[in-house]
């Protein structure tokens, strides 16, 4: 899907002053890669720009495996530009600083969470229910682009690639889906099944906002990553047993719902027992519509409190757990009856 523009165009937004060194747009057309990042002056860590694992910077592999992201792809290049303009940590220092200012005078910023049902992180309250959401099934209409048939559901080891669920768009490539132990997609139901699976990234694309992942067992992924693309890419983590995400604390997120311009959210069922790791942010939705993006139901999560973050897309935000000692994002959230 890099190959693809956004319906919004956000190259010319507004941006604050500390943005102001950006190059034009057009120096930022070349391939983007580990020597083309800003340079580390502490002011934004070198990983933040770094892929998410299973993604390779500059290349369709990121998201279908398949051929180059650049070739005459303006799309493409959009794409790695918005990323770079989403500097987190000059925001997440302006929180901290923030949240001391207001502690001096005895008064709590994060009491003010824009979550119903939630107030300061030492009493965040479970959601009584889950949102409503359009587009439940694998793909549907996106806006600007019709139906792209690029859904799929691929575990992804490295450079090796194990589709469970792969659309039309990708049979011309020579690409069939598989079979793997203990991870299974009923279609009727819209729902991934892992049953005591361990494994490394699953990467998750155009699935809609009716997605569940069920999980029976113990089980282990070393990255939960979700795209929506203007359509929906929530996920539902329901089951009775447990998941455990970036549990050796290598990749900078453990679970990333990258909802580009999308409704989407994280919903964590009752039941279940989902906990994950990450070195910039444990638990991450990017660029989501959604006034509310993570639900948790009858359960317990630890880690801090709800917050969100602003982005440079129009009518999107940045959602996340924040850590109450930090005012950043948490590095560890555990949600559990």
């Amino acid at each position: 899907m890099d190959y693809r523009q956004l319906p919004e165009d956000v190259s010319s937004s507004s941006l604050p002053p500390e943005y102001s060194a950006l190059p034009p747009e057009d120096a930022m057309a070349k391939e983007a890669s580990a020597e083309d990042l800003p340079p580390e002056d502490g002011s934004v860590p070198r990983e933040f720009f770094a892929p998410s694992d299973g993604e390779t910077a500059g290349t369709k592999e990121r998201k279908t495996g398949v051929g180059n992201a650049d070739a005459g792809d303006p799309a493409g290049k959009k794409r790695r530009d918005r990323v770079k303009r989403f500097f987190l940590m000059p925001v997440a220092a302006t929180v901290a600083a923030t949240s001391i200012l207001f502690a001096s005078v005895g008064y709590d910023p994060l009491s003010l969470d824009i979550f119903a049902g939630s107030s300061s992180s030492a009493t965040e309250t479970a959601d009584a229910s889950f949102p409503s959401l359009p587009n439940l099934s694998p793909n549907g209409n996106v806006p600007g682009w019709g139906i792209l048939n690029e859904e799929f559901v691929r575990i992804e080891n490295g450079s090796s690639f194990s589709w469970i669920v792969a659309g039309t768009a990708y049979v011309p490539a020579g690409i069939t889906t598989v079979t793997v132990p203990g991870i299974t997609y009923d279609a009727s139901t819209n729902t991934i099944t892992l049953n005591n699976y361990t494994g490394p990234a699953l990467n998750i694309n155009l699935m809609g906002n009716g997605l569940r992942l069920n999980v029976v067992g113990t089980n282990a992924l070393d990255h939960l990553l979700v795209w929506g693309f203007g359509y929906g890419g929530s996920l539902t983590v329901t089951g009775t047993g447990t998941l455990t995400v970036n549990a050796s604390n290598a990749l900078p997120y453990g679970i990333l719902l990258r909802s580009e311009d999308s409704q989407t959210c994280l919903m964590v069922d009752s039941g279940v027992t989902l906990e994950s790791y990450g070195t910039t942010a444990a638990v991450y939705v990017e660029d989501t519509k959604m006034q509310k993006a993570i639900y948790y139901k009858s359960a317990l999560m630890t880690g801090g409190s709800r917050g969100s973050l602003p982005s440079d897309t129009p009518g999107c935000s940045h959602y996340t757990v924040i850590d109450p000692e930090t005012g950043l994002p948490a590095l560890h959230v555990l949600f559990q009856s």
